[in-house]
This record gives C-alpha cells, sequence and structure tokens, in this order.
C-alpha cells in the first residue's frame, strides 16, 4: 500500500490543484465580502487584470 502525503500537492490531478487555486483565492475574499458588509477587490500578484 502507498502511503500519501495528505499535505503534498503531488499526488492531487491538475483538474483539482486548479480548483484548488480559484477556491483559495475566492473564499477568503466572499468571507471578508460577508463579515465587512462590503464588495472586496483583490489583486492577485502577476495577474494580467
Amino acid at each position: 500500500m502507498t502511503k500519501i502525503d495528505p499535505f503534498s500537492l503531488t499526488t492531487i490531478p491538475l483538474e483539482q490543484k486548479a480548483f484548488l487555486a480559484v477556491v483559495e483565492r475566492v473564499l477568503p475574499e466572499q468571507f471578508l465580502e460577508t463579515i465587512t458588509r462590503q464588495r472586496v477587490f483583490a489583486k492577485q500578484p502577476g495577474a494580467l487584470y
């Protein structure tokens, strides 16, 4: 049986990595909007716009 490191992203398929990248960016923004009741505009480093 292969031991899988739960903290290693090397075992996660590419589609799931892309999904996690979006979720990691969007959920904190939604949380801040919820608690502040204001629109949050966040820019990612290296983003095109």
